[in-house]
């Protein structure tokens, strides 16, 4: 018998069970309960649940004016799904890592992966080189405990205003073209729309979950830096899980469907096939679960307050993030950069790239999978390789398409910069006021400390050879 959407939902909340309290939503100093929302993928295969391989909370995203000092330290948007997608993205590179380790020690891989399978050499060539792909008899699933925000989630906005007049956009001659500002213009309907959806927060141009789980329909879930080294072909969502309550049908096909605003891009990405490209829509399937800490566990007449935490685990990652920084260092310590932020994600796919490349010159070589050493300078020049030029391709075509409106959020490109415009380069995390969430609140800021132990990489792009193999059982796992 298959799976049931509850399975996958109750695969998701007995992780978030199993996490800390101090990664858990907890009261106030004046006794109010907090809320936040919840998103993990989970893995099936042949009709049965295998595990939750990646959950995250969270519901903060970084305003645009201070992506600049980011240096690619601070992590821009801390919505879950993106989150849980990032911490899926990071358990992949690690796979990875672990493989070509193996492969570099035994000449041959020997490991157990539970999520990948190494690519016959005669399926391998210019247009599909990643040497990697996820299992052919594996599924993906996401639940979610809210639904996304953007034009998912327009109709049960407007349903649950006091005042169902729409917001109107602050008059700004920065503001971007076509992008509207989160919840902003409820007449306008299919469009891409920005974060926050808070009328009062300083504009984002980090586009809505909505919009960015729409675009992974076509790209797949993986990361640039995945993509590296496995293949699209089987990493797209089969489905998205959602609470009864948060399902508005019709928003849900305007938003994702074959007969919504996706329409357009059916044929032109035909054309991506070869490469492991397509459009993969996924199903929303609803359960009867409810998070523990969703707004709609309360009383009507309690207001809860949003979480200002973020939990992500993924594999052997653990983490707590505030204002995308790990809680708990000060201002400018490495060991406040996230695992899952671009400086760390960045470093892990060109040493992982570096070694697979090795000195075995009877290694089969795929001419578009290496980066060239150019682009190790800046994160710009990293996105900007020949290897990733058919997805930028793609992603043009879907922006051009379907997903028109859709704005670059840059100013957080060109780094490293030099070792002392560190300090300077990460914002101070206790700073409540450089993020900004979706709801209105009351900050309660945590003073408490997160102990973690945390294995410092080197900033430097300086590879020196592991002294501890790593297996690839020892880096993958169900939460």
């Amino acid at each position: 018998m298959p799976f049931t959407p509850d399975e996958i939902a109750d695969c998701v909340l007995e992780a978030f069970g199993k996490l800390p309290n101090k990664a858990k939503p907890r009261p106030t100093e004046n006794g109010r309960r907090e809320w936040v929302p919840l998103a993990g993928i989970v893995a099936t295969r042949k009709g049965k649940v295998l595990g939750c391989l990646s959950l995250a909370t969270g519901m903060k995203c970084l305003p645009h004016v201070h992506m600049p000092k980011c240096q690619g330290k601070i992590l821009h948007d801390c919505h879950a799904e993106v989150l849980a997608i990032r911490a899926f993205n990071h358990l992949l590179l690690q796979s990875v890592s672990a493989l070509i380790d193996e492969l570099n020690r035994n000449g041959t891989i020997r490991g157990n992966s539970v999520l990948l399978a190494c690519r016959t050499e005669n399926t391998v060539n210019s247009l599909h080189p990643q040497p990697f792909a996820i299992q052919d008899d594996i599924e993906l699933h996401m639940y979610c405990s809210e639904a996304p925000c953007g034009d998912a989630s327009m109709e049960l906005t407007m349903d649950s205003q006091h005042d169902a007049t729409p917001w109107a956009a602050p008059e700004s001659s920065e503001e971007p073209p076509l992008a509207l500002n989160g919840r902003g213009h409820f007449s306008q309907l299919g469009v891409v729309r920005r974060k926050p959806g808070r009328a009062d927060a300083p504009p984002t141009h980090s586009k809505s979950c909505t919009d960015k789980l729409a675009m992974k329909q076509c790209t797949s879930l993986l990361s640039a830096q995945t993509f590296i080294f496995i293949s699209p072909r089987n990493a797209y969502l089969k489905s998205i899980v959602l609470p009864v309550s948060q399902i508005n049908n019709k928003s849900m096909t305007r938003a994702f469907s074959a007969s919504g605003r996706m329409a357009p891009i059916l044929t032109p990405l035909d054309h991506f096939k070869p490469s492991g490209f397509s459009f993969r829509p996924f199903t929303i399937m609803p359960t009867k679960r409810e998070f523990q800490h969703s707004r709609r566990v309360a009383p009507a007449d309690e207001k809860l307050v949003p979480s200002n935490l973020c939990a992500v685990r993924a594999g052997k990652l653990d983490e707590l993030i505030v204002n995308g920084s790990i809680q708990g260092f000060k201002k400018g310590d490495i060991r406040s950069v996230s695992r899952l932020s671009r400086h760390k994600m960045k470093c892990a796919a060109i040493e992982a790239a570096f070694w697979y490349v090795g000195d075995d010159d009877s290694r089969p070589r795929c001419p578009d999978l290496f980066l060239t050493k150019d682009s190790w300078k800046t994160y710009r020049k990293f996105k900007k390789d020949d290897a990733f030029k058919l997805r930028r391709k793609l992603k043009d075509q879907v922006k051009d398409k379907a997903l028109k409106g859709w704005i670059v959020n840059d100013g957080d490109d060109d780094w490293p910069q030099e070792e002392e415009e560190e300090e300077e380069a990460n914002p101070d995390n206790g700073d409540d006021e450089k993020y900004e969430d979706d709801y209105d609140h009351e900050d309660d800021r945590r003073n408490a400390a997160f102990d973690t132990e945390f294995a410092g990489d080197s900033d430097d792009l300086v590879f020196m050879k592991k002294s501890v193999p790593t297996k690839v059982e020892d880096v993958e796992g169900f939460l």
